[in-house]
């Protein structure tokens, strides 16, 4: 029972580290925009960046189901290994969701990093080629 605890702590830290490194970008309209037309360019390059990138920011969710998945993977192969080891299936199965979730979770971090570099990018261009300083 021990390990699954562990387990399902270190998922829950992985998911509010991914949720957590968003990145602010800054914009200053550079041509005398108003506040409205600088929210409605913000709204524009948002969408536009999200159809591009094919991320939506807030939206991404892909840390948490990519661990859930690998702890399932790691517990059957766990399981596995420590009944034909001659060991605890219970304890081989908690090892091995372990090792999966956390090794899926950061894999799942590291993919949803790099998607909303480049939505953040996307983001920066359009908003750039509008008149606006971004960064």
């Amino acid at each position: 029972m021990r390990p699954f605890g562990i387990t399902l702590t270190s998922l829950l830290v992985l998911g509010f580290l991914a949720t957590s490194a968003s990145g602010q970008v800054y914009v200053y309209p550079e041509q005398g925009q108003s506040q409205a037309q600088q929210q409605s360019d913000q709204q524009e390059c948002s969408s536009w960046a999200s159809r591009e990138t094919g991320y939506v920011p807030g939206q991404s969710g892909q840390v948490g189901k990519s661990a859930v998945r690998g702890g399932a993977r790691g517990a059957a192969g766990g399981a596995i290994i420590g009944a034909a080891s001659g060991g605890s299936a219970g304890k081989g199965a908690g090892v091995g969701a372990l090792l999966g979730g956390v090794t899926s979770g950061v894999r799942g971090a590291a993919k949803d990093q790099q998607a909303q570099s480049n939505w953040s990018r996307a983001y920066i261009v359009c908003l750039e080629a509008k008149g606006y300083s971004a960064r």
